[in-house]
């Protein structure tokens, strides 16, 4: 179980499924393009194989709130609401928007972005320093959003169950003072409250150990929020279309301090 100081939550961060730019490697930043219908089946194949989590088992699901992120969402999460973070959003590429390496050649500004391993910012678009800030702000919304819903729907949850116990509780001592000098009945009655005991800490244990949420976004966001909490390097999380990463992030309750560990790629 664990320490109460804290909020532990498994994430799963999942890039969308393929575009016709992606498919043309083109800088796709805030542009708006729907899936391509074969980045449509690789999402059902990935689907298949099992590598995504189950809807019914995620607390909340969030989105950025480019259309081929929803659209991913949509396929994979059907019956789940869709929690829109702003900060997701894809890198904005300025003048290289919808355009490819071939497109790019001979251009010099596109060479001294290249020399500064994407450092500097993109000509008329954002930097990598601020889109990573973004990201990881976004990041920071998206966790405070989960545990609030999940720490409310289980108070909810434990609320309802003591009533039930209650209303349970008073059934029992009826007929505990109807049959007190029936032995038998009294040891079946010890029996039932035994294990109403140990059904309700089974309960408490799941609420505890299995805070699931999933976020839909973009390539860049996912290594922005990866190498913003981990040791790695930006490039170090780059995954393709329909990939991503499952991960334990810890949230110190006072604090705040987020620690992300057990990164793990869904597509190996």
């Amino acid at each position: 179980m664990r320490n109460r100081s804290e909020n532990q939550i498994e994430v799963y961060l999942i890039r969308h499924g393929a575009t016709n730019a992606n498919r043309e490697h083109r800088y796709l930043g805030r542009t708006e393009e729907p899936l391509s219908e074969e980045g449509r089946e690789e999402l059902k194949a990935f689907q298949r194989q099992g590598i995504y989590p189950d809807p019914a088992s995620l607390q909340a699901l969030f989105v950025s709130p480019m259309e081929r992120c929803r659209e991913t969402a949509e396929l994979l999460f059907r019956d789940c609401e869709q929690h829109i973070i702003p900060e997701f959003r894809e890198m904005n590429f300025g003048l290289f928007e919808g355009k490819n390496y071939q497109d790019l050649q001979g251009d010099a500004r596109y060479q001294a972005w290249i020399d500064s391993n994407g450092t500097i910012p993109f000509p008329e678009g954002e930097s990598r320093e601020d889109f990573i800030a973004r990201c990881r702000q976004g990041f920071e919304e998206m966790l405070r959003i989960a545990i609030a819903g999940v720490i409310g729907r289980n108070e909810e949850d434990k609320n309802a169950e003591d009533k039930n116990a209650e209303n349970d509780r008073n059934v029992k001592n009826q007929k505990n003072t109807d049959n007190q000098k029936n032995t038998d009945n009294q040891k079946k009655l010890e029996k039932l409250e035994n294990t109403e005991k140990q059904q309700n800490a089974a309960k408490q244990k799941n609420r505890d150990e299995n805070l699931r949420i999933a976020a839909v976004v973009h390539g860049g966001t996912i290594m922005a929020v990866c190498s913003s909490f981990t040791d790695g390097e930006y490039y170090d999380f780059q995954i393709g279309n329909g990939e991503g990463y499952r991960c334990k992030v810890t949230v110190g309750q006072s604090s705040g301090e987020i620690y992300m560990d057990k990164l793990c790629k869904l597509v190996m």
